[in-house]
């Protein structure tokens, strides 16, 4: 048994709460800006009480400096795809949609006419039907899945999570977070992993019983690591299938 998890979205104020660690390790913010905050917020930069008018009032600063930033991948613009004169890395999901809907598509994999009358990459309503729009697609009913990490290390179970370097959206310091708190052996020290002789992330494999953990970062990608790597994504996740399958068999 085993899975495979990528910018996981795992505890909401482990992963929020690391943005401005990660923003501030990213040179985004200064330090002058960054320890007030970390003094004056006790590193919970979400959810602050009203009343810790110091945490706020260094808070606002930060947000200024972050308010235009792409946090899917923060060397690239903040795309505007209203703006057709701009080209985001983004627009392919725009492209999704319009080859779903194709007829010649549509026939191929047999759906039957009538049944879909528009194809769409996200349904933007849900959020809004209960009532709690955390984000414009959906709403939080769990708000940490630590839990159930915390019981598949007790299985025979092998698990593979990957980070891109360059996700603000779930920074890689917020992973390292949570992966920590399960207090697993480490089996193998952080190092880098290579294509073709060229670094392409770090590992660090974890163990505990029947469990194995192992956890990578790719160099140079944002959130949705196969957009901006799409090599290095591949050859992380066939390595590691090919280590257990061998080990298998």
């Amino acid at each position: 048994m085993g899975f495979l998890i990528v910018n996981p979205h795992t505890d909401k104020f482990i992963d929020f709460n690391s943005r401005t660690e990660f923003a501030h390790r990213a040179g985004l913010i200064e330090d002058e800006l960054y320890e007030p905050a970390k003094e004056h917020c006790g590193g919970k930069y979400i959810y602050v009480d009203p009343n810790n008018t110091l945490c706020l009032d260094s808070l606002r600063p930060i947000k200024e400096c972050l308010d235009r930033i792409n946090v899917n991948y923060i060397l690239d613009p903040l795309c505007n795809r209203q703006d057709p004169k701009q080209t985001c890395r983004e627009s392919i999901y725009s492209y999704s949609d319009i080859w779903a809907n194709k007829r010649s598509v549509r026939q191929a994999l047999n759906i039957r006419e009538g049944t879909v009358n528009q194809f769409q990459l996200s349904n933007a309503n849900i959020s809004s039907l209960f009532g709690r729009p955390d984000t414009i697609y959906y709403s939080h009913d769990i708000f940490s899945s630590l839990a159930y990490y915390k019981k598949l290390v007790t299985k025979n179970c092998h698990a593979l999570i990957i980070n891109g370097d360059h996700d603000m959206t779930f920074p890689y310091m917020g992973t390292k977070q949570w992966i920590n708190s399960l207090k697993l052996g480490v089996q193998s020290p952080w190092k880098p992993w290579f294509i073709r002789t060229q670094v392409a992330g770090y590992e660090k494999t974890y163990s505990e019983a029947k469990f194995s953990l192992k956890y990578a970062t790719i160099k140079g990608a944002g959130h949705s690591v196969a957009i901006y790597k799409p090599e290095e994504s591949m050859v992380i996740v066939e390595t590691w299938l090919a280590s257990h399958n061998s080990s298998t068999s």
